[in-house]
């Protein structure tokens, strides 16, 4: 149920002829009471032009912000936009995609771990890592983080069949030049598939 509203209007010069909600902050019970206690939930909102009233952010009992639709930032004196996010003390501080109410994918900032910055899937568990002075993302490969080895036969050969070993470039996906002149160098992912393919993964292209 709603606790109470604070409202921003405006008079209306295009001819209404009254005062028309701008803004308004909306508190409401989020859940039931339990032992005294009364978990809220705020609801911030503006008008669009024509009227319509859209929610632009939620926070929830659990302190969980949500905002819905398209989140902008305004760019500042020079045509620069910044979004800044703030942790306390050593907290982590952690950005959240849903998708229909399912988490898919969380950037999380480790304040209390030299600072190193997360890209993980929804479990948690699977992602990549930037560390403060690094130049390039990087997984776990920590042994203490794996198990059930297994040894490869005859890796050595297979390794030597690889043709696709050096410098390379890239170009765009059924193209056949150059995308820029920077060298890269690695291998094939196709090669490499044929005799580890669980080193490789796959998407619709």
């Amino acid at each position: 149920s709603n606790l109470g509203q604070i409202q921003w209007k405006g008079w209306n010069t295009g001819g209404g002829g009254n005062h028309d909600i701008a803004a308004f902050i909306n508190c409401s019970v989020d859940a039931n009471s339990v032992d005294g206690s009364c978990p809220g939930k705020l609801t911030f909102a503006t008008a669009k032009v024509g009227g319509a009233v859209t929610t632009a952010l939620q926070i929830d009992k659990d302190q969980k912000s949500t905002f819905s639709g398209t989140v902008a930032v305004n760019p500042n004196s020079s045509g620069d936009g910044s979004l800044t996010i703030d942790a306390t003390s050593t907290n982590d501080t952690m950005l959240t995609y849903y998708n229909e109410g399912t988490m898919t994918w969380r950037l999380r900032s480790k304040g209390n771990v030299s600072d190193r910055f997360e890209f993980r899937d929804a479990g948690g568990d699977d992602g990549v890592i930037m560390a403060q002075g690094a130049t390039s993302w990087s997984s776990g490969s920590d042994e203490r983080l794996k198990c059930n080895w297994t040894s490869f036969d005859d890796a050595l050969s297979s390794i030597n069949s690889l043709t696709k070993v050096g410098t390379f470039q890239y170009k765009y996906l059924g193209g056949y030049e150059p995308r820029n002149d920077i060298i890269h160098s690695g291998l094939s992912a196709q090669e490499v598939k044929k005799f580890l393919p669980s080193a490789v993964d796959e998407d619709n292209e």
